[in-house]
């Protein structure tokens, strides 16, 4: 655009880049390192509860229900034995519903020991009485007791907490400390949840590093060099430093959904820069001066990459209008 002053032509900026390479790859690490130095602060928002969207009705009303009656998520303790109602083995169930109750976060303990308590505040009521009382009640069969009498669940009711994490280790810690004759285990969508926001972190530090190396292998294989080799991983490497190191920097957690930002940012960073890379060394073929080779390759596909770049922009750009945050 020549009616624009000189120093806003992109032919301007282009040329100075080319003609001071040191100085463009100076600015590009400081301002990398200024970023990794922010990776640290970098936040995980990969639960079920995170993919919640807001503005729902169903949502308002949920959050008015748990206003009005509180919060109603369960861990379920399934304690399996010969027989539930043999004393010792009641005895064990109780001091294990005492033992729940004192972790902090459970709001309330529901177990067979709890219910005779109730029903039996003097304590007069023989065991096998209280077994001939419930078993045919059949608000108890299924939910908690087995029609075999081997099986029962403690129900952990919750308090209305974000981070439940602490809340399922302590439990995990007194299930390994279980007494002899009794099979425990924890289940219920709090545990599910945090298995599943524990496995996509996991996923996130095995999988972009695995897709790197991959990449880097193939793009050897095919270039047989590793200074070619080097140019695109690194250009990538760089934009993913960047781009968490921005995230961080801004408190935006990486969530589910902005789990495939690298391994995405692998695959189309390596092919934009290989296409790059590739009309670098067609205009050096015709050109003798690198800087001269380099500003012609930028200067002739600045238009397709630019529409490759904006297409991809996008496209990304949808997850704006989507209900859940990414």
């Amino acid at each position: 655009m020549p009616h624009l002053p000189r120093i806003l032509q992109a032919a301007c900026w282009l040329r100075y880049i080319v003609d001071h390479p040191r100085r463009i790859i100076l600015l590009f690490l400081l301002v990398t390192s200024l970023f990794a130095f922010q990776l640290p602060d970098l936040r995980f928002q990969t639960g079920i509860y995170d993919l919640v969207i807001e503005d729902l009705p169903q949502t308002r009303l949920y959050q008015e229900f748990k206003k009005t009656f509180g919060s109603e998520e369960l861990i379920l303790v399934v304690v399996k034995a010969r027989n539930i109602f043999q004393p010792a083995t009641f005895k064990q169930l109780a001091d294990l519903s005492g033992r729940f109750s004192k972790i902090k976060g459970i709001k309330r303990v529901i177990s067979l020991p709890g219910i005779r308590k109730a029903m039996d505040v003097s304590g007069s009521i023989p065991l096998e009485r209280f077994e001939q009382l419930i078993s045919p009640v059949t608000l108890f069969q299924k939910n908690l007791l087995s029609k075999d009498h081997k099986a029962t669940v403690i129900s952990l009711v919750l308090q209305d907490l974000k981070e439940k994490r602490d809340i399922i280790t302590s439990i995990e810690r007194i299930i390994r400390e279980r007494p002899k004759g009794l099979s425990l285990y924890q289940i219920g969508m709090p545990v599910v949840a945090d298995a599943l926001s524990r496995y996509t972190k996991n996923d996130f530090f095995r999988l972009p590093p695995l897709t790197f190396i991959i990449i880097g292998l193939v793009l050897f294989l095919f270039l047989g060099s590793i200074w070619r080799v080097f140019i695109p991983l690194g250009s990538v490497l760089m934009g993913l430093v960047w781009t968490f190191g921005l995230m961080a920097l801004t408190l935006t957690p990486l969530s589910m959904l902005t789990m495939i930002v690298p391994v995405f940012l692998l695959a189309v960073g390596t092919a934009y820069c290989m296409y790059t890379i590739t009309a670098y060394r067609l205009a050096a073929q015709k050109i003798a001066s690198t800087s001269e080779a380099a500003y012609h390759c930028f200067s002739e596909h600045q238009c397709p990459t630019s529409l490759a770049v904006l297409t991809t922009v996008i496209g990304l750009g949808s997850l704006l209008v989507y209900h859940i945050e990414a």
